[in-house]
Order: structure tokens, then sequence, then C-alpha cells
């Protein structure tokens, strides 16, 4: 068996082994193929997901071909070649109709949809369960493509997800045709200019059966008119908006009992009197911080509020991620250990916290406030940051004490007095494998670098840590010249 090595790569080999050992025999031992039941390979084929491995799993015999080919064309989307020219299957499809039916997501563009064969083909594709619609044009807007394209979905039996981005606002004769979709399970609607989407006149159908739903645009609406429309949606459990007053939010959500994941942005408001309905038990978190502005105490008490609302309740979050591209490199110091220590002391009271995968990569935070964030939520798994600290001996010191930890990404980012330019201490492989050894962390990434550990058995029985570092491109071009 051949194991490819990255670009460059580098190995180290925990001291209790050579690195000049070879791998245990038992891992070059080829497997026949031919004595595998047919039934299984579909399933093994499923989780070949880039289209190069795909094609090239048709080309190794004709058996492969023939449960290969579906995979192939199981996602349609219009791309434009090195050379210039628009490459869609939509041609291959049309003569091949039993390929059309293995279609299950599409993703078009207003740039290519008006291409006749487009639109033949997508009535073919009568197994289609993910479709998005794509319109980056500020001008030359032309809404009768979009129509068309809506109009075709809806006669699409078996059609659950759609997902529109638009650059213009959306025409009357788009939402005319919106209001006749039924069976939708998902929908995401994102438009940069007109005015504020709603829920009023178009989702009304829709509604009983949404599962998960995505409006970026609802800045400027009444809270009431908001919230009839979500009134609805029972089964609603995964929400992503954009627009809505911080102190409101607790009280839509309060109308959504079996929600599970939440994707909003801050808009700082004045908090209402808490609603007299529970709040659901919320497992993913993301909350986005557009504004370049000082970050108030008041502004993280909003999310202590959505993470452990009562003091009688053990939060379910497993997943919390702030994220605010515009807030890179500004430090928010004690202010993060506040609602840190808050959510850890209620927490501590009512039992077993949850929380697994936690990243702040947008806003820094010291050793200190990392500390607090591992004794806040011991049983992290997945930690991404950005670090505004050099001390490299006193990060691995706090994160030897993280027992669940299995993946850890760091942005270092030290401001200094007079420059904003990034102080990166040196970090090296020996590091990593250090840091790797005694725990669960298999994976570091620092900056651009990547480093992988794994347990190796040798053929005297031992078995050995081995790290491997990959840099990507530009890091490894610049190293040449060092």
């Amino acid at each position: 068996m051949c194991v490819s090595t990255p670009r460059a790569a580098k190995t180290s080999t925990s001291h209790s082994a050579s690195p000049c050992m070879p791998v245990a025999t038992s891992y070059t031992r080829v497997f026949d193929f031919e004595k595998l039941p047919l039934d299984l390979l579909p399933c093994i084929l499923s989780f070949v997901t880039e289209r190069r491995d795909r094609y090239s799993a048709c080309l190794v015999n004709r058996v492969f071909r023939w449960i290969a080919t579906p995979l192939l064309y199981s996602s349609v989307n219009a791309k434009v070649a090195k050379t210039g020219r628009l490459v869609h299957p939509s041609a291959t499809l049309l003569k091949r109709p039993d390929l059309a039916e293995a279609v299950l997501s599409v993703q078009e563009d207003r740039s290519f949809f008006s291409s006749t064969d487009h639109p033949k083909a997508l009535q073919l594709y009568v197994n289609l369960r993910a479709a998005s619609w794509f319109d980056d044009r500020l001008h030359d807007f032309d809404a009768t493509a979009l129509v068309k394209f809506l109009s075709i979905l809806k006669t699409l039996p078996h059609l659950e997800q759609l997902r529109i981005r638009s650059r213009t606002e959306l025409p009357a004769a788009a939402w005319s045709e919106l209001r006749q979709f039924c069976s939708l399970k998902s929908i995401s609607i994102w438009t940069f200019d007109g005015p504020p989407v709603g829920l009023q006149g178009w989702a009304d159908k829709m509604a009983p059966n949404l599962v998960k739903l995505e409006l970026w645009r609802c800045a400027g609406l009444p809270p009431t008119l908001l919230l009839s429309g979500f009134m609805g949606m029972p089964h609603l459990r995964e929400l992503g908006i954009k627009g809505v007053a911080a102190g409101f939010l607790p009280t839509l959500l309060s109308y959504l009992p079996n929600l599970i994941a939440l994707d909003t942005d801050y808009l700082p408001s004045t908090m209402r009197t808490p609603p007299s309905q529970p709040l659901p038990s919320l497992k993913r978190l993301t909350v986005r911080l557009n504004a370049v502005r000082t970050i108030e105490w008041a502004d993280w008490r909003f999310l202590v509020y959505l993470i452990s609302p009562t003091d009688k309740a053990p939060s379910s979050l497993t997943e919390i991620v702030i994220d605010g591209n515009a807030l890179h490199g500004i430090s928010i110091g004690s202010v993060h250990s506040r609602w840190v220590f808050e959510v850890a002391e209620r927490q501590k009271r009512l039992g077993k916290i949850s929380l697994e995968r936690f990243s702040v990569q947008s806003v820094e935070i010291a050793t200190q406030e990392l500390q607090h964030v591992f004794e806040a939520f011991p049983g992290i798994k997945e930690l991404r940051c950005t670090l505004a600290s050099k001390e490299l001996k006193t990060i691995k010191e706090i994160l030897a004490r993280a027992r669940h930890l299995k993946f850890l990404q760091i942005k270092f980012y030290h401001t200094m007095a007079l420059t904003a330019e990034p102080v990166k201490p040196k970090f090296t492989i020996e590091d990593a494998r250090e840091m790797m050894s005694g725990t669960q962390l298999r994976t570091v990434i620092v900056n651009n670098a990547t480093y992988t550990g794994r347990w190796i058995l040798l053929p005297n029985g031992e078995t050995s840590l081995e790290t491997t570092e990959e840099l990507d491109d530009t890091h490894a071009e610049n190293s040449k010249h060092h």
C-alpha cells in the first residue's frame, strides 16, 4: 500500500521509537475487491464526495462504472472552465434520462440558466432533494429566469431544500411562486438590497413542515409582525436570522420549543421582560458581531441569557461560535471572562456541562481567559481561538489539563501599543507532539501549519506517537528563501 506524503510535510516520532523503524507489515495487505459483495459497494462509494474521485471510480471497471456513474451526476452545478467555456451536464442528462433521475441537488446561476438546455434538464430531475439559486448581478436584472426556475421546482415531488441568494430584491412573481411550495423542510433567502424579508404572504403553506429557516434580511420589521410568522412553525429546529433586536430575540425563541440551532447577529437593544414561556434547549449557538465598537458587559449579558436563561435547568449547548470579522485584533479582555464565569457558576450548581465545541476566532482572548474557558467547560473537544499572547509555555500548561480536547486551532495575534503587527511565537512539530502526548489531542492547527498525530504499532509490539506537519503552499514557498 503506497502512502503519499503531502507537500512540505515533516514527521516526528516520540522518543520511545526510532523514526527509521518501519510500520507493522499488516498495513501492506492488498484487498481483493472481486470478493466484495456487490450490495456493499454502493454504500462504500457513497462516502466518496469529490467529483474527481467519483470520476476515477467510474474508470476502474464495469461494475464500478455502473455504481459510480449515478453518484457522479447526483450533484449538478454550472461552472466556467479555465478556457472560458461553460461546463454543465445538461446536454448529457437530456440524452440520458436515467442519469437525470439520479440528480439529488442542483445549483443554478442566473447567468447560465437562460440556456435552453438547463430548464429542460431541470424538469427531468424527478428525485431532486435540494436546489440553490444565485444571482450576483447588480444591473441588468431579469426576473423571468428566477420565476421560471421556481415554477419548475414546484412540480418536483421530492424537493425538500431551497436556497435563494440575490443581490437585488426578489420580484413579486417570485414570491407568488414561493406561495405554492408546500412540502419544503428547509428554505434560505438572502437578498442584499430591497425591503426587509419577513414571512407574511408567502410562507403560510410551507410553515408547518419547516425544519430549517434562514432569513438574512429582517432589519426594520416590526417585532409583532415578525413574531406572527413564526407562531406557525412548531417543528422548526434550525434558525438563521439577521436584523432582530437582541432584546426581542428571547421572546421570539420562546415560540419555537423544538429549536436546537440558532445563528444570529447581535443588535444592541434594551432587554425586555423575560418571556413567561421557557426558551428552547439550544445545542448550537452562533452570534455574529458586525460593528467595530467597544464591547460592553451588557452585550455579553445577552449571551449569558441565551446560553443559560434560568437557574433551574442545565444548558444543553454543545457548540458556541462567536464570529465577527470586523472585530479581528480587538481584545475583549476581562469582559469575556465575566460571561464565561457567570455561565459556569450557573451550570456548576445544576450538574453536567455539555459544551463540546467553542470558537472565538474573530476576537482576541488572553491566556487567562483561555484557562477560564476550560474551567467553565471541561468537556470541550474542539477549540478554535485567536490568542493575544506569545507565552507558549503557559499555553501548553493550560492545554495539558484539557482532558477531552481532540482538535485545536490557534491564531496568534498580539497587538502592540503602536502597531497592529502580529507577534507569533515559534511553534514547532516538537511542541505539537508534546501537547498531544498523554492527551486525546490529535489535530493542532497553528497559523498556517497543521499537525496531526496518530499512534502506530511497531513490529516489536510497542506503540509510538507519530506527528506529521503540513504547511500550506504559501508558507512552504516562503520557507524556501530562509
